[in-house]
């Protein structure tokens, strides 16, 4: 299934509370990751550290941690049992997430805007009109070319009232995350 492109496969058991999932198998041994939705929350990762195999956790307690820029906290197991064996790619190289593009933000948009090759004054009139139609807490995920849009969104929030969740830069793109206020 895929709920607001974070997929979430049939074949999994999911703790929603934590984040986290386990495989769905009659074996005594079941593996534990994290969902998608962690990762569009996070962001990339800096670091992942996990508990050493042998280590015994239980459901809800910790079997490691992770860090990215925007986030540091810990994986809560789904279940209880003794840690077996740890993926060592990840624990090495998290910021894996990168090879296949992802692109994560403080909050996941609910709305799409591309204004390329557009002035940043006609940009904002567009994102307030589409503002003007959508509920309250609402994210819009807006992207543009205009070098001044940074500044011009800066001005535009304090104007305005809504809120500039997340911002960043891409070669020649802005990436803007705006929560509708008020």
């Amino acid at each position: 299934m895929e709920l607001e492109h974070c997929s979430f496969p049939d074949n999994l058991l999911y703790d929603l509370e934590g984040n986290t999932w386990i495989t769905n198998d009659e074996s005594e041994e079941a593996t534990v990751g994290m969902t998608s939705l962690l990762s569009a929350i996070a962001g990339k990762f800096t670091s992942a550290r996990i508990r050493p195999a042998g280590t015994r956790v239980k459901r809800g307690r910790s079997l490691g941690t992770l860090e990215s820029l925007k986030f540091v906290g810990p994986i809560p197991s789904p279940v209880s049992g003794i840690i077996s064996l740890v993926n060592v790619d990840v624990v090495k190289r998290p910021k894996k997430i990168a090879e296949f593009h992802a692109r994560c933000f403080k909050a996941f948009p609910d709305h799409e805007m591309y204004e390329i090759g557009t002035e940043c004054s006609a940009v904002l009139v567009r994102l307030n009109e589409l503002l003007a139609t959508i509920p309250i807490g609402d994210v819009v995920h807006l992207v543009t070319d205009d070098p001044t849009s940074y500044v011009e969104m800066v001005r535009w929030m304090d104007q305005t009232g809504h809120e500039l969740v997340d911002w960043r830069q891409e070669g020649n793109l802005f990436h803007f995350i705006v929560r509708k206020g008020h």
